[in-house]
């Protein structure tokens, strides 16, 4: 192998990531505030998956990392498009779900509890499935709407 095989290899490596980087830029520019939210979900529920992995594993600094990823995309992400004002009692439930949720996977990385984790992949699920389904229902009534039905 010479430095240009290595060069190649390299830009083969960037070249993926970038490529990946595009994909997820053109899906984020194009999806709908409700997509946006569900990718967000989507995101957070994968990284708890990882970090149990990780954890049976004993990987912690990946574990760390994952779980890391996961509160910064419910704090930063999934709390932060609350409106609070707007958002009545469900915009307050999902609050107090974010924020035990987040307590949640800083135990379960403290205690390296997979179980504990995998709370949290189960209340993410719950609050993405019923998400999902208001946009079904959401959709229906645009379509219904606009068909003068």
């Amino acid at each position: 192998m010479n430095a240009f095989d290595v060069n190649v290899d390299i830009a083969r490596m960037y070249g993926a990531k970038a490529y990946k980087s595009v994909d997820l830029n053109t899906a984020v520019i194009s999806a709908t505030p409700h997509g946006l939210i569900t990718m967000l979900m989507d995101e957070a529920i994968k990284r708890m998956r990882l970090a149990v992995i990780h954890m049976e594993e004993r990987r912690y600094a990946e574990k760390g990392t994952c779980i890391g990823k996961a509160i910064q995309i419910i704090q930063d992400g999934l709390m932060a498009a609350l409106n609070m004002e707007e958002g009545g009692e469900i915009a307050l439930r999902l609050k107090g779900l974010y924020e035990y949720t987040t307590q949640q996977l800083v135990l379960s990385s403290a205690r390296n509890d997979p179980a504990l984790l995998q709370v949290c992949i189960d209340i993410m699920g719950e609050i993405r499935a019923g998400w999902v389904e208001i946009a079904h229902v959401a959709d229906s009534a645009a379509k219904s709407a606009s068909a003068g039905v």
